[in-house]
C-alpha cells in the first residue's frame, strides 16, 4: 500500500497494519492528522487518522484509559464530528512515544520523541523451577507476557494508596452532584441538587467521613482483581535487580524494544518519600491513576521501573509482535545449562535475538554486558 497523506488513506485495517508496522510512517501520518484540523474541509479525515493512530497502537480503550475517558468517548471524539480535548490529543500521540511541541505562528503542531521514554526495557526472570524456565520459554518462543495480579507484589504498599476526603466546599459538592447525576439519572435537577445538600450537611461528621474512606478503599482493593501489571526496568545491569529478581545472577534478563507498539504504552513509575493521598473530591482520573499504579516509596528507587498495565481483561497472558523482543541476557552465574536452554530457543525463534552476558568487573562493583561468545 502505496504510503500517503491522511487526506487520501481510508480508515482500513490495512492503514492500521501499516501504521503498526512502521513507526515512522505513524509518526507522518499523525503530523498530517494535526494540520488537516486546523482545515475545514479536511478535518474530518484528520480525526479518523487520530483514531487509526489509537488502533494502531494499543487500541481504543488502552489510549482511553491514558486520556481518562471511556472508550465510547474517545471513539465519538476521533468521528468526523468530533472535538477532542487536548488531554485526548496528547493521549494518542504518547501512544507511539511522541509529545506535542508549541512553536511560533507557522510551525504548530511540532512533534518530537518524548524525552524521557528509553530506547529498552529489561525483564529480569529466574529460571530455577521448570514452571519459571516455562515463563521464560513462553516469551522467547510464543511471544508471550504476562500480566501479573497485583495481590502477587512484594511490597506492601504497592497499588495501595491511601485516600482523604479533604476538599473545599464547593469541590465536595460538586463531586457529591456528579455522583447522584451518574447513579441515580432517574432523578430530576432538582432533586440532584437536594440529594447532594443532604450529602454536604453530613460530610463534615468525621464519623462519616471515616466510613466513607473505608467504603472507597473496600471498592478500590475490589477493583485490582481486575488490573494486570507487566513490570520492566529501565536498567540492564542492576546489582540488585539481578538479586532480587532473577535468582542471584542466576537467570536472565530480556531486552524489549522501547519504541515498538509493545511498550508504547509503558507508564513510568515515581517514587515519593511520603505517601500522596487520592482524594476523589479534587483528583482528576489522571492523578488518582499516577497515585494509585505509578507511585511506590523512595527505597524502590533502584529499580527504575516503567509498567504496563491492563485494566478491562486484568491479569493473564498477552501476545506480542516478534520484533518487540529484541535481546536476552545471561546472568553473572547462569550455569551451563541455562545457556545451552537459551540457545535452542532462541535457534528456533522466528525473528533474531541477541543472547549478551552479564560479567563481573575486575576493578568495579558494577555488572558489564556483552554479547555472548562462548562456544
Amino acid at each position: 500500500m502505496k504510503k500517503t497523506g491522511v487526506g487520501s488513506v481510508s480508515h482500513t485495517d490495512e492503514t492500521i497494519k501499516e501504521l503498526r508496522a512502521d513507526r515512522q510512517f505513524a509518526i507522518e501520518y499523525l503530523k498530517s492528522a494535526l494540520e488537516e484540523l486546523d482545515d475545514p474541509d479536511n478535518r474530518a479525515a484528520g480525526l479518523l487518522a487520530l483514531r487509526d493512530v489509537a488502533e494502531a497502537y494499543g487500541g481504543l480503550g488502552m489510549v482511553a484509559a491514558q486520556a481518562g475517558i471511556s472508550r465510547e468517548a474517545l471513539y465519538r471524539s476521533l468521528s468526523p464530528k468530533g472535538n477532542p480535548t487536548l488531554k485526548t490529543l496528547l493521549a494518542v500521540l504518547k501512544s507511539v512515544g511522541m509529545r506535542l511541541s508549541v512553536e511560533p505562528e507557522g510551525h504548530a503542531h511540532v512533534l518530537g520523541a518524548v524525552d524521557d521514554v528509553p530506547a529498552k526495557f529489561y525483564k529480569y526472570r529466574p529460571m530455577n523451577t521448570p514452571k519459571l524456565a516455562e515463563r521464560v520459554e513462553k516469551i522467547v518462543l510464543r511471544n508471550e507476557i504476562f500480566f501479573a495480579p497485583p495481590s502477587s507484589f512484594n511490597d506492601p504498599f504497592d497499588l495501595k494508596p491511601a485516600f482523604s476526603l479533604d476538599a473545599a466546599p464547593e469541590l465536595q459538592r460538586e463531586y457529591y452532584l456528579r455522583l447522584s447525576k451518574k447513579f441515580q439519572p432517574h432523578l430530576s435537577d432538582m432533586q440532584h441538587n437536594e440529594e447532594a445538600d443532604s450529602v454536604m450537611a453530613k460530610s463534615l461528621d468525621a464519623e462519616n467521613i471515616a466510613g466513607t474512606i473505608e467504603i472507597i478503599q473496600f471498592m478500590h482493593a475490589h477493583s485490582l482483581t481486575r488490573v494486570g501489571v507487566f513490570c520492566v526496568s529501565t536498567k540492564s545491569d542492576d546489582i540488585l535487580m539481578w538479586s532480587h529478581y532473577a535468582d542471584s545472577h542466576r537467570g536472565v534478563c530480556l531486552e524489549f524494544d522501547g519504541m515498538a507498539p509493545l511498550m508504547a504504552h509503558a507508564q513510568k513509575v515515581t517514587y515519593s518519600q511520603k505517601r500522596a493521598p487520592i482524594n476523589p473530591q479534587a483528583d482528576d482520573s489522571m492523578a488518582i491513576m499516577e497515585k494509585s499504579m505509578l507511585t511506590k516509596s523512595v527505597h524502590w528507587t533502584y529499580e527504575s521501573e516503567w509498567r504496563l498495565l491492563r485494566y478491562i481483561e486484568g491479569p493473564g497472558a498477552v501476545q506480542f509482535r516478534p520484533p518487540n523482543l529484541t535481546g536476552i541476557i545471561l546472568g553473572a552465574l547462569a550455569s551451563r545449562d541455562t545457556l545451552d536452554m537459551v540457545r535452542k530457543w532462541v535457534a528456533k525463534r522466528s525473528r533474531p535475538l541477541a543472547i549478551y552476558r552479564a560479567t563481573t568487573s575486575g576493578q568495579d562493583f558494577e555488572l558489564q554486558i556483552a554479547p555472548d561468545n562462548r562456544p
